[in-house]
């Protein structure tokens, strides 16, 4: 994933600084994103992930930062991003308790799947 963000960074030595905030901080961002979601490793990779692209995005406000100023940042951001996730799972799972599909039906996870199935049904 770090060389996916770095791509994106023009700079040189932004790519530098970002780097260097992303691998001391990777550890304890997964952690907490962990944490926040129930140790759920895939919801917790999903906010990893979004957190981070953001960071990288506004690298510029963390310039002239200290180290208090961006290690909050970067937790209040995996914070956010992990309540994102929830929010996310949430209307996932009022979408599937709307879509009423017979546990004999019932086979998958996938969302495209079950929806395929209510549609059959109808039709």
């Amino acid at each position: 994933m770090l060389f996916i963000l770095l791509s994106t960074i023009e700079d040189h030595k932004d790519r530098l600084d970002f780097e260097e905030i992303y691998i001391k901080y990777k550890s304890a961002s997964m952690r907490r994103a962990l944490r926040m979601l129930n140790g759920n490793q895939f919801d917790a990779e999903d906010a990893f992930q979004k957190a981070w692209i953001q960071i990288s995005q506004n690298l510029h406000k963390l310039k002239n930062c200290d180290e208090t100023a961006i290690s909050t940042y970067i937790m209040k951001t995996i914070e956010f991003k992990a309540l994102d996730v929830m929010n996310e799972n949430q209307e996932y799972r009022k979408y599937l308790q709307s879509t009423e599909v017979n546990s004999k039906e019932y086979i998958s996870d996938d969302l495209i799947y079950l929806v395929c199935c209510h549609e059959s049904i109808e039709n």
